[in-house]
Parts: structure tokens; sequence; C-alpha cells
């Protein structure tokens, strides 16, 4: 039975791979990954937003055989007009935030942990009547086992 699943695991795994969907996957951000010498998996998401008027919910999720790994988020953004907040949980599970504006870009470094899903979540929020041409990306280093 267990090399039943694995065979079924591994399976699924090549046929992810084959399709170009790689080891992070995220819906609405164009994502590249690499897998690093140290067995690390790398990657960056990138994603422009044309008018955010309201919380946003994004997620990048990491095909990981780890459990709950270390993953270091390097996020940077822009906005045109208004501002936006990007808001993710830390290691501890604390609330990091950093706001974006025109005059000041998003620069932030967070280290955080994947969920039982294997994946990070993190939100978007307009301030006041909302931003208009939002630029981001998010780069991460996961801890982890491809």
């Amino acid at each position: 039975m267990t090399l039943r699943i694995q065979t079924l695991a591994l399976a699924l795994t090549w046929s992810l791979t084959a399709c170009n969907i790689g080891p992070a996957v995220s819906v609405g951000m164009t994502c590249s990954t690499q897998i690093t010498i140290g067995l690390e998996i790398e990657g960056t998401c990138r994603e422009e937003i044309d008018d955010l008027t309201g919380e946003s919910k994004r997620t990048i999720a990491i095909q990981t055989i780890d459990l709950l790994p270390k993953v270091h988020l390097f996020i940077k953004g822009e906005v045109r007009e208004g501002s936006f907040t990007i808001m993710v949980k830390d290691e501890n599970g604390e609330e990091a935030n950093q706001t974006a504006r025109p005059d000041r870009p998003l620069d932030m470094h967070v280290i955080g942990r994947l969920n039982a899903l294997n994946s990070v979540a993190f939100t978007l929020l307009p301030g006041g009547a909302g931003a208009k041409g939002i630029k981001y990306e998010v780069r991460f280093e996961c801890e982890c086992l491809p």
C-alpha cells in the first residue's frame, strides 16, 4: 500500500513538472522557481493590478516534502495612485505589514512558515479610496526539500 501511494505521488510530481507547474504555484501571479544546490526552493512571483478597491488574498503554494518549513519572503512593490498594504504572518504567527505609496515603495523581509497545505498566504489591502497601478513581487527562499 505504501509503495502504491509513493508511486502515485511520484507520478503526480512528474506530471506537474511536465505541465510546467513546477515547485511553486499561485493563482493570478506569474511565478518562476529553481532548486538550489543546497536543495532549497527559491522563486519569484509577480503581479500587476490595475485597480485594487477591496481586500484581496493571495497564496503561493510550494511543492515540498517538509512539514511547516521556514520561508524567507522578500516583498517589493509600488503603486501609481493611492496606497496599498501587504500583510503576512511571520514565523511566530505575528502580523507583519508594510504600506506602499507613490513616493514610498514597499520593501520588506519576513521570515514565515509554510502552513499545513505547503503554502504561504498574504493579503493586499487598499488604502482609503483604493490603489491604482500596483506592481509587486514576492521573492521567496524556502528552507525545504523539493
